[in-house]
Parts: structure tokens; C-alpha cells; sequence
């Protein structure tokens, strides 16, 4: 249709050749359109390096942890909204599985924090101080019990970089007849200052 309107426009117009804008809006000036496809272009690179950054910190992530399942049987629950950064930190999780499945008695807890500049994950010091058991692991439950939910608490130290967004990993194996399996299961959490 746009072109029959073009064509008529044109012959009766006769033969002369004239510029017609087949746009919505006014032509730009030239310089004002570069300067908008420049804009666009730093924009678009700009979305592609912070997308190659989540990618890059990601990749490392999971080469620290390279065969074991995160976040799918076992999954942490949303943060209590009062917790405080560099305070001892309440992290609940649960197993959504219907195996049980054994964590050390620290619950294999680590905090990272991903060095921009490195482009690795570091382990901060957890000044939280666990208890001694005489069992060599905890059971959580399969999905449909009650102990199926799991605390660990955290004291991440954050004196060196109070302003560091953390993540908490932990780790365990699935459990089944009244032994360890060498199946790697675990979760993670992202923690904001």
C-alpha cells in the first residue's frame, strides 16, 4: 500500500524527482542521527560487557563446584528481611528431593565474594564457631518430612571489604542406604551489603 501511494505521489507529480519522507516523524539532521546511533551503540556494548561479566562470574562459580547439582534439591529459602551484613546471618534451607541427603555438621558452609578484577570467587573467613558433634554428618530429611528443613548460621568476616556482595555455598551428598553417595547436591545464595 506504501508503495502504491509513493508511485501515485510520483506520477502526479509528473517526472520530477523529489526526496519524500516515508517516515512517521521528521528526518533527523544528519549529525543528531549519529549521534543517537553512537548513543545506542554504547549502550548495547555496555549491556554485552555486563552480560559477559554475570557470564564469566558464573563459569567460575561452577568450576569451584564442578559435579555437584546447586540449587536443584536443595534450594535456600528467602532471607529474613532484619538481617544485618557483618552481623551473624540466619540462612534456612530445605531439601526438595526425596532422597536424604548428609551435610557435614557445618553444613559444608562457604562465603565467597567474586574480585571484579581477578575474575574469581574468594573464600572470606566465617568467624562463626561450630560445635563439635559426635556424628560424622546431618541427615535432612526428603522433601515430604518435617526435617526437611536445615539452619546454618553465618559471621562472615567482612572487615576488609564491609561492602562486598557475598554468596553463601553449601554443600552435601545424597544419603541412601545409611550411607554417603558420591551425588553432589547443594545451594547458594547471593547476599547484598
Amino acid at each position: 500500500m506504501l508503495a502504491e501511494t509513493l508511485r501515485h505521489s510520483f506520477a502526479s507529480q509528473g517526472k520530477r524527482s523529489r526526496r519524500v519522507n516515508v517516515f512517521p516523524f521528521p528526518l533527523v539532521d544528519y549529525a543528531a542521527r549519529h549521534a543517537l546511533l553512537l548513543i545506542l551503540t554504547l549502550f548495547i556494548s555496555n549491556c554485552k560487557i555486563a552480560f559477559t561479566q554475570d557470564s564469566s562470574k558464573e563459569a567460575s562459580f561452577e568450576l569451584l563446584n564442578p559435579n555437584c547439582a546447586m540449587n536443584s534439591a536443595i534450594r535456600f529459602l528467602p532471607l529474613q528481611e532484619n538481617y544485618k551484613f557483618g552481623n551473624k546471618i540466619i540462612l534456612n534451607y530445605k531439601n526438595y528431593s526425596q532422597n536424604q541427603i548428609a551435610f557435614s555438621p557445618d553444613s559444608g558452609v562457604k562465603i565467597l565474594t567474586y574480585e571484579e578484577k581477578d575474575l574469581q570467587w574468594v573464600e572470606l573467613k566465617n568467624r562463626m564457631q561450630y560445635s563439635s558433634s559426635p556424628e560424622p554428618y546431618v541427615i535432612v530429611g526428603p522433601a515430604n518430612e518435617s526435617s526437611s528443613y536445615h539452619t546454618v548460621v553465618i559471621y562472615p568476616d567482612t572487615l576488609n571489604n564491609p561492602s562486598a556482595e557475598m554468596r553463601a555455598v553449601v554443600v552435601g551428598h545424597i544419603y541412601q542406604n545409611n550411607k554417603e553417595s558420591d551425588e553432589c547436591v547443594g545451594a547458594f545464595i547471593d547476599i547484598q551489603p
